[in-house]
């Protein structure tokens, strides 16, 4: 015979078997929930404290529009575009007259000279007025403005000088070629670089007036050079034409 399987008398008994279980269980987690928090809120030695935030002080930060603000106007910007429509006239306007002193070379200085050896020097001088705003641009951005611009204006002053005292050809190459090219290109990198931090809704037209400082100064030299020479002599009259 098969053994008797036991049946439950009604449903109301298995209704309480299974709240009996439910309750075990929930009291079971509940328990085990307080003990896991109790290990929560025991720091171990080796936590450093929390650092207190509040207590920091802020470093004073320079704002946006301050490091933004362009005068774009006013006596001070205009007298700065003044300076540097000056700076083009001594320098672009220089190295666009060669081709007056290439004329005046070759009939009288170096007779003996080719006229493309002669080009030499003036197409030196005017490369040369723009190479060297590689490097300047990074010591103008380093804060060396004024001691890079002194020094070129010093050697533009006096390879001007020297040049009136040339006479051979590497002479001339030397001082007009070399020196003055350079010269130039140190002095006309930061000058312009400068004109951006005093204008910007009126730039273009701050810009104009520098680039006609050295259209102003190619016309000047050759007609100022061309009236003294007959006059004062080769001489006096390059010592006195920047």
């Amino acid at each position: 015979m098969e053994p008797s399987k036991p049946t439950l008398t009604s449903l109301q008994s298995t209704d309480t078997l299974h709240s009996t279980l439910n309750l075990v269980e929930s009291s079971n987690g509940q328990e085990n929930f307080k003990s896991d928090t109790q290990n929560n809120d025991q720091v171990p030695e080796d936590v450093p404290a929390p650092i207190d935030t509040t207590r920091i002080e802020e470093k004073p930060s320079i704002a946006k529009e301050e490091i933004d603000v362009v005068p774009d106007g006013g006596l001070r910007a205009w007298l700065v575009i003044f300076g540097i429509t000056c700076c083009t006239f001594t320098t672009f306007g220089l190295t666009s007259s060669w081709g007056f002193f290439q004329a005046y070379y070759q009939h009288s200085l170096l007779q003996n000279s080719s006229p493309s050896t002669i080009a030499w020097i003036g197409s030196i001088q005017y490369a040369l007025a723009f190479l060297p705003c590689m490097i300047v641009g990074r010591l103008f951005d380093l804060g060396y403005f004024h001691s890079i611009f002194v020094s070129a204006s010093i050697i533009l002053v006096s390879a001007t000088m020297l040049v009136a005292q040339c006479t051979v050809y590497w002479q001339l190459l030397l001082c007009q070629g070399f020196l003055s090219g350079i010269a130039c290109g140190v002095i006309v990198g930061p000058t312009t670089a400068i004109l951006a931090q005093w204008f910007k809704e009126k730039r273009a037209l701050a810009l104009g007036f520098t680039a006609a400082g050295s259209a102003l100064g190619g016309t000047l030299f050759p007609i100022t050079a061309r009236a003294l020479l007959p006059r004062i002599g080769y001489v006096i009259n390059d010592q006195g034409d920047p």
